[in-house]
């Protein structure tokens, strides 16, 4: 693989990106519902910072891959994101979520977030 073209400014641009749509996301716009839906109350809820390695490098992965789509099909970020995230994430958590029993509600809120995500990236690198 060739990394010479990549946009590490992007790919950084992304990380954070998705860690402050993380904090808004799972606080103010959807913590309280979130919460409830897994069980939890968010005032409970312990905020290790060994929690938040998960999601950088998880949001690192989904940009250096959404790169790579985009590359190797021609698709803009925004098209090969939202492929991405139907093909792979979308169906997969729709299945779990089906099996397990849980709640829509909690598959539409997690799997917003990362819908959102994953544009973000694509516009990222696409414009950056």
């Amino acid at each position: 693989m060739d990394f010479s073209n990549i946009s590490w400014v992007a790919v950084v641009a992304s990380i954070v990106a998705n860690m402050i749509l993380g904090w808004l996301w799972y606080g103010p716009l959807f913590g309280k519902q979130w919460a409830a839906e897994i069980g939890k109350n968010m005032e409970d809820m312990e905020m290790k910072p060994a929690l938040y390695l998960i999601p950088i490098i998880g949001s690192f992965v989904a940009t250096f891959v959404l790169w790579n789509v985009m590359g190797a099909t021609g698709l803009s970020g925004v098209v090969a994101a939202f492929w991405m995230w139907l093909g792979f994430s979308a169906i997969t958590a729709l299945t779990n979520t089906s099996f397990r029993g849980t709640s829509t509600t909690l598959w539409a809120i997690e799997q917003g977030a990362h819908l959102v995500g994953l544009l973000v990236a694509g516009i990222l690198l696409t414009v950056l």
